[in-house]
C-alpha cells in the first residue's frame, strides 16, 4: 500500500493536487470523530483497536490475497457502497459501515474481544 500512497503523492506533485496523504489524514481525524461521537470514548477505545490492527487508520489499505478494503476490512469491499459511493476511499463512509457491522458482535467492544480470541472479526 504505501506504493501506491507514494505513486499518488509523485503525481500529485507533478501536477500540482494536494498530497493524497494529507488529504488522507484530514479524513481520517474526521473519521475518528465521528466515530468517537457515534460510540462514545469507551466503544470508540475498541473499535481503534480493531483497526488500528486491520489497517492502521488507512483508508486505502487492501488485502490483495482476501480482498478486504479499507479501515475495517470490509470483506467483500462492496459491503461499505451503501454508505456512500466513495467506500474505496473515504474512511468516514468506512467508519459508517464499520459501526454497522460490529453490532453482530454487541458493539465495538465485543467486536473487539473476539478479535483478541480470533485475530479477525
Amino acid at each position: 500500500m504505501r506504493g501506491r500512497v507514494a505513486s499518488l503523492a509523485l503525481v500529485a506533485l507533478l501536477v500540482g493536487a494536494p498530497h493524497p496523504v494529507q488529504a488522507a489524514d484530514g479524513m481520517v481525524a474526521e473519521a475518528k470523530a465521528y466515530a468517537a461521537k457515534k460510540l462514545g470514548s469507551r466503544q470508540f477505545r475498541c473499535l481503534d483497536n480493531i483497526v488500528m490492527r486491520e489497517s492502521h487508520w488507512n483508508p486505502l489499505a487492501h488485502n490483495r490475497s482476501s480482498g478486504a478494503h479499507g479501515v475495517g476490512q470490509a470483506l467483500p469491499a462492496t459491503k461499505m457502497r451503501r454508505f456512500g459511493s466513495d467506500y474505496m476511499t473515504s474512511a468516514v463512509t468506512q467508519v459508517k459501515w464499520m459501526i454497522v457491522y460490529v453490532e453482530k458482535y454487541g458493539g465495538a467492544c465485543g467486536a473487539w474481544t473476539f478479535w483478541q480470541r480470533n485475530g479477525w472479526y
